[in-house]
Protein backbone atom coordinates (compact mmCIF):
# COMPACT_ATOMS: atom_id res chain seq x y z
CA UNK A 1 0.00 0.00 0.00
CA UNK A 2 1.18 3.75 -1.04
CA UNK A 3 -0.29 6.66 0.03
CA UNK A 4 1.14 10.19 -0.82
CA UNK A 5 -1.23 12.39 0.48
CA UNK A 6 -0.95 16.58 1.67
CA UNK A 7 2.13 17.15 -0.03
CA UNK A 8 3.40 20.66 -1.94
CA UNK A 9 5.40 20.15 -4.63
CA UNK A 10 6.80 23.21 -7.16
CA UNK A 11 8.67 23.90 -10.15
CA UNK A 12 10.40 20.52 -11.03
CA UNK A 13 11.71 20.11 -14.14
CA UNK A 14 9.92 16.55 -14.85
CA UNK A 15 6.49 15.33 -13.55
CA UNK A 16 5.27 16.39 -10.06
CA UNK A 17 4.37 12.51 -8.77
CA UNK A 18 5.36 9.96 -11.04
CA UNK A 19 5.32 5.82 -10.09
CA UNK A 20 7.33 4.06 -12.78
CA UNK A 21 5.70 0.60 -12.90
CA UNK A 22 3.49 -1.77 -11.15
CA UNK A 23 4.45 -5.50 -12.74
CA UNK A 24 3.72 -8.95 -12.33
CA UNK A 25 2.13 -10.54 -10.21
CA UNK A 26 1.74 -7.57 -7.84
CA UNK A 27 -1.41 -6.74 -5.89
CA UNK A 28 -0.90 -2.71 -5.22
CA UNK A 29 -2.87 0.04 -3.83
CA UNK A 30 -2.33 3.64 -4.16
CA UNK A 31 -3.66 6.76 -3.10
CA UNK A 32 -2.48 10.22 -4.06
CA UNK A 33 -4.55 13.05 -2.27
CA UNK A 34 -5.00 16.21 -1.33
CA UNK A 35 -1.08 17.33 -2.35
CA UNK A 36 -0.87 21.09 -4.13
CA UNK A 37 1.15 20.70 -7.62
CA UNK A 38 2.52 24.16 -9.19
CA UNK A 39 4.95 24.59 -11.98
CA UNK A 40 5.49 20.94 -12.87
CA UNK A 41 7.95 20.27 -15.83
CA UNK A 42 6.38 17.57 -16.83
CA UNK A 43 2.87 15.70 -15.71
CA UNK A 44 1.47 16.71 -12.62
CA UNK A 45 0.94 13.18 -11.47
CA UNK A 46 2.10 10.21 -13.96
CA UNK A 47 1.30 6.44 -13.44
CA UNK A 48 3.67 4.87 -15.96
CA UNK A 49 2.92 0.66 -16.81
CA UNK A 50 0.35 -1.32 -15.39
CA UNK A 51 0.87 -4.24 -16.77
CA UNK A 52 2.19 -8.59 -16.48
CA UNK A 53 -1.18 -9.91 -14.59
CA UNK A 54 -0.19 -7.20 -11.76
CA UNK A 55 -3.48 -6.58 -9.99
CA UNK A 56 -4.26 -2.28 -9.20
CA UNK A 57 -6.38 -0.25 -6.90
CA UNK A 58 -5.36 3.49 -7.41
CA UNK A 59 -7.35 6.48 -6.33
CA UNK A 60 -6.07 9.75 -7.07
CA UNK A 61 -8.29 12.51 -5.29
CA UNK A 62 -8.78 15.90 -4.18
CA UNK A 63 -5.36 17.27 -5.63
CA UNK A 64 -4.82 20.92 -6.83
CA UNK A 65 -2.48 20.88 -9.96
CA UNK A 66 -1.84 24.25 -11.72
CA UNK A 67 0.77 25.19 -14.47
CA UNK A 68 1.57 21.80 -15.69
CA UNK A 69 3.69 21.33 -18.44
CA UNK A 70 2.50 18.05 -19.87
CA UNK A 71 -0.80 16.15 -18.65
CA UNK A 72 -2.51 16.96 -15.65
CA UNK A 73 -2.94 13.31 -14.84
CA UNK A 74 -1.70 10.79 -16.80
CA UNK A 75 -1.81 6.92 -17.50
CA UNK A 76 0.25 5.62 -19.52
CA UNK A 77 -0.32 2.29 -20.12
CA UNK A 78 -2.59 -0.66 -18.83
CA UNK A 79 -1.40 -3.85 -20.54
CA UNK A 80 -0.98 -7.81 -20.70
CA UNK A 81 -3.97 -8.94 -18.25
CA UNK A 82 -3.67 -6.24 -15.68
CA UNK A 83 -6.59 -5.79 -13.64
CA UNK A 84 -6.87 -1.93 -12.47
CA UNK A 85 -9.50 -0.41 -10.37
CA UNK A 86 -9.06 4.02 -11.10
CA UNK A 87 -10.49 6.46 -9.39
CA UNK A 88 -9.71 10.00 -10.49
CA UNK A 89 -11.93 12.48 -8.75
CA UNK A 90 -12.48 16.20 -7.06
CA UNK A 91 -9.20 17.25 -8.65
CA UNK A 92 -8.98 20.51 -9.79
CA UNK A 93 -6.44 21.15 -12.60
CA UNK A 94 -5.94 24.50 -14.07
CA UNK A 95 -2.89 25.27 -17.01
CA UNK A 96 -1.76 22.38 -18.72
CA UNK A 97 0.63 22.14 -22.29
CA UNK A 98 -1.26 18.82 -22.66
CA UNK A 99 -4.79 17.06 -21.90
CA UNK A 100 -6.26 17.75 -18.28
CA UNK A 101 -6.52 13.91 -17.63
CA UNK A 102 -5.19 11.36 -19.99
CA UNK A 103 -5.32 7.92 -20.08
CA UNK A 104 -2.95 6.69 -23.06
CA UNK A 105 -3.82 3.09 -23.85
CA UNK A 106 -5.71 -0.42 -22.66
CA UNK A 107 -4.49 -3.37 -24.52
CA UNK A 108 -3.75 -6.96 -24.74
CA UNK A 109 -6.54 -8.28 -22.57
CA UNK A 110 -6.27 -5.81 -19.77
CA UNK A 111 -9.49 -5.50 -17.43
CA UNK A 112 -9.99 -2.08 -16.43
CA UNK A 113 -12.73 0.01 -14.46
CA UNK A 114 -11.88 3.54 -14.27
CA UNK A 115 -14.28 6.28 -12.59
CA UNK A 116 -13.26 10.00 -13.53
CA UNK A 117 -15.80 12.44 -11.37
CA UNK A 118 -16.31 15.37 -10.51
CA UNK A 119 -12.58 17.18 -11.75
CA UNK A 120 -12.69 20.66 -12.43
CA UNK A 121 -10.74 20.96 -15.32
CA UNK A 122 -9.48 24.18 -17.28
CA UNK A 123 -7.27 26.23 -19.41
CA UNK A 124 -5.28 22.93 -21.12
CA UNK A 125 -4.27 23.42 -24.40
CA UNK A 126 -5.73 20.23 -25.36
CA UNK A 127 -8.32 17.68 -24.75
CA UNK A 128 -10.01 17.88 -21.19
CA UNK A 129 -9.96 14.11 -20.51
CA UNK A 130 -9.01 11.84 -23.10
CA UNK A 131 -8.75 8.33 -23.87
CA UNK A 132 -6.45 6.75 -26.03
CA UNK A 133 -6.89 3.72 -27.16
CA UNK A 134 -8.99 0.26 -26.19
CA UNK A 135 -7.66 -2.52 -27.71
CA UNK A 136 -6.72 -6.56 -28.47
CA UNK A 137 -9.47 -7.83 -26.42
CA UNK A 138 -9.36 -5.39 -23.06
CA UNK A 139 -12.35 -4.99 -21.52
CA UNK A 140 -13.24 -1.42 -19.88
CA UNK A 141 -15.70 -0.09 -18.17
CA UNK A 142 -15.57 4.16 -17.67
CA UNK A 143 -17.73 6.41 -16.47
CA UNK A 144 -17.18 9.87 -16.86
CA UNK A 145 -19.25 12.45 -14.74
CA UNK A 146 -20.07 15.24 -13.23
CA UNK A 147 -16.64 17.00 -14.62
CA UNK A 148 -16.88 20.69 -15.39
CA UNK A 149 -14.34 21.65 -18.41
CA UNK A 150 -12.45 24.81 -20.27
CA UNK A 151 -10.97 23.69 -22.77
CA UNK A 152 -9.18 25.20 -25.63
CA UNK A 153 -10.09 22.25 -27.60
CA UNK A 154 -11.79 18.94 -27.76
CA UNK A 155 -13.67 18.43 -23.71
CA UNK A 156 -13.86 14.66 -23.84
CA UNK A 157 -12.40 12.28 -25.96
CA UNK A 158 -12.72 9.01 -26.98
CA UNK A 159 -9.66 7.79 -29.56
CA UNK A 160 -10.22 4.05 -30.59
CA UNK A 161 -12.43 1.01 -29.64
CA UNK A 162 -10.69 -1.89 -31.62
CA UNK A 163 -9.12 -5.55 -32.37
CA UNK A 164 -11.91 -7.33 -30.47
CA UNK A 165 -12.36 -4.84 -27.28
CA UNK A 166 -15.28 -4.57 -25.06
CA UNK A 167 -15.82 -1.17 -23.61
CA UNK A 168 -18.86 0.47 -21.40
CA UNK A 169 -18.73 3.96 -21.21
CA UNK A 170 -21.11 6.19 -19.71
CA UNK A 171 -20.67 10.20 -19.99
CA UNK A 172 -23.15 11.86 -17.60
CA UNK A 173 -23.55 15.10 -15.94
CA UNK A 174 -20.68 17.23 -17.75
CA UNK A 175 -20.67 20.83 -17.91
CA UNK A 176 -18.43 22.37 -20.89
CA UNK A 177 -18.62 26.33 -20.47
CA UNK A 178 -15.84 26.78 -23.42
CA UNK A 179 -14.05 24.51 -26.03
CA UNK A 180 -13.33 25.39 -29.87
CA UNK A 181 -13.96 22.07 -31.13
CA UNK A 182 -16.33 18.96 -30.14
CA UNK A 183 -17.66 19.08 -26.93
CA UNK A 184 -17.87 15.05 -26.48
CA UNK A 185 -15.79 12.98 -29.67
CA UNK A 186 -15.61 9.38 -30.72
CA UNK A 187 -12.41 8.82 -32.96
CA UNK A 188 -13.53 5.40 -34.20
CA UNK A 189 -15.53 1.97 -33.28
CA UNK A 190 -13.76 -0.41 -35.46
CA UNK A 191 -15.75 -4.38 -35.99
CA UNK A 192 -15.04 -7.13 -33.89
CA UNK A 193 -15.21 -4.92 -30.57
CA UNK A 194 -18.34 -4.31 -28.57
CA UNK A 195 -19.60 -0.75 -27.49
CA UNK A 196 -21.96 0.28 -24.66
CA UNK A 197 -22.40 4.25 -24.86
CA UNK A 198 -24.40 5.91 -22.82
CA UNK A 199 -24.32 9.92 -23.08
CA UNK A 200 -27.02 11.12 -20.84
CA UNK A 201 -27.82 15.33 -19.23
CA UNK A 202 -24.99 16.89 -20.28
CA UNK A 203 -24.35 20.31 -20.38
CA UNK A 204 -22.50 21.93 -23.25
CA UNK A 205 -22.40 25.46 -23.51
CA UNK A 206 -19.16 26.41 -25.68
Amino acid sequence: TVSIVRNQISNTENDGIYFNDIDGEANTTVTVANNVLTEIGDEGIEFDLIENDATANITVANNQITNAQGDGIFFDDIQNNAVATVAVSENVINGTGDDGIEFDLFENNANVTIAVNNNQISNTRYEGIEFDDVEDNAVANITVANNQINTEQIGIEFDYIEDSANATITVTGYTLTSATESGIFFEDIQENSVANITITDNNILG
